[in-house]
């Protein structure tokens, strides 16, 4: 009859060692992989914050605004009018600016805006407040001048396209 040789206990001492050494191993490759891929998607957070970090402050919203008027021979006439107020809350200008403006009633289309009904464009929007008029042509007769929406396009200074939409939502814009 033939037996098996097992070896001695030295052997089964490196052989366990060995063991514990490649399990020990995997275990800290699966932390270190986890601890990698955590660090790539907050550096990627990081990397789309500070792409719209200029994007993100750059607003506009449907309002009213008294304005002067100055006529020859007559002086100066303070009126009010509705139109886009634009805040650009950024240190740097903005460019090729678009907003556009929508009429929105809960009896028309189950409240969903209609086709823009014109628009203001601006090559540059200096930082700040600004506010442009309306013209009366886009203007329904309608009481109710909170049924008034914007969408806003504008390119950064890092010249990336974006765009505000009605809802106040920041997306790129292709």
């Amino acid at each position: 009859m033939w037996t098996v040789d097992w070896g001695d206990a030295p052997t089964w001492l490196a052989f366990l060692a060995a063991s514990l050494a490649g399990f020990t191993a995997y275990k800290v490759y699966g932390v270190e992989s986890r601890r990698d891929e955590t660090a790539a998607k907050l550096q990627a957070q990081r990397d789309d914050d500070a792409i719209r970090s200029q994007a993100s402050v750059v607003a506009a919203w449907y309002t009213r605004r008294a304005y002067e008027v100055t006529a020859p021979g007559a002086g100066t006439e303070t009126r009010h009018g509705w139109g886009v107020a634009i805040a650009n809350g950024s240190g740097v200008p903005v460019y090729d600016v678009q907003v556009d403006f929508y009429f929105s009633s809960p009896l028309i289309n189950d409240g969903e805006p209609s086709g823009p009904r014109g628009s203001v464009t601006r090559r540059v929007l200096p930082p700040g407040s600004h506010f442009f008029l309306a013209k009366e042509s886009m203007l329904r007769d309608v009481d109710d001048r909170s049924l008034y929406l914007v969408s806003l396009k504008f390119r950064d200074s890092s010249n990336r396209r974006w765009m505000r939409t009605v809802t106040g939502e920041l997306l790129p814009d292709a």
